[in-house]
């Protein structure tokens, strides 16, 4: 029986965490393929990033 709580503990945890991932991703509001994520928008990759964090997302 203790084993049946721990592995449903462990798929718990594992729905939970695949559930914040994609809330995650809906609220990107840019998704950088090219390039990289900088605050609300993407920039090239040699570029240092200035900006606070924003809603950008990497791909």
């Amino acid at each position: 029986m203790t084993h049946l709580k721990t592995f449903l503990a462990f798929i718990s945890i594992f729905i939970l965490l695949t559930l914040a991932g994609c809330a995650e991703e809906v609220n990107c509001c840019k998704k950088c393929s090219v390039g990289k994520a900088c605050g609300d928008s993407c920039i090239d990759q040699d570029i240092d990033c200035n900006e606070g964090p924003g809603c950008a997302c990497d791909v």
